[in-house]
């Protein structure tokens, strides 16, 4: 959240408490034990203000902690694929060597066959 939302934000927090206790300290009053309706009905925007900001503020911390865990594994993934690429490219080289091997052994075999058949 930018500095200037949250400013914003707690700007709106202070006046729904100043309503709130404004209203809370009348009521409070024993010579005032009736508040108008008007006062009422502004008690009650106040306080239905108040939940939805807290409401978006918890909606706000969850998204930013789904969005932390979701950015985690993604580096995660990718630090899994560049191991899958380079094991990829190991293994690549080592069935190049192995082949290379099994042609040596196979030549070396087929050399001392002719050689085997030729001394004897």
């Amino acid at each position: 959240m930018s500095t200037s939302k949250e400013r914003e934000s707690f700007a709106g927090y202070q006046q729904a408490a100043g309503k709130m206790a404004a209203f809370t300290s009348a009521a409070n009053r024993p010579e005032i034990s009736q508040l108008s309706e008007e006062q009422t009905r502004m008690l009650l925007d106040a306080c239905d203000h108040s939940k939805s900001s807290y409401a978006e503020e918890v909606l706000v911390q969850d998204l930013h902690k789904l969005q932390e865990q979701f950015e985690e594994h993604e580096r995660k993934n990718e630090a899994d694929k560049r191991d899958q690429a380079k094991e990829k490219r190991v293994n690549r080289w080592m069935n190049v060597a192995a082949l290379f091997l099994a042609s040596v052994s196979a030549f070396c075999a087929v050399a001392a066959l002719i050689l085997q058949l030729l001394k004897g």
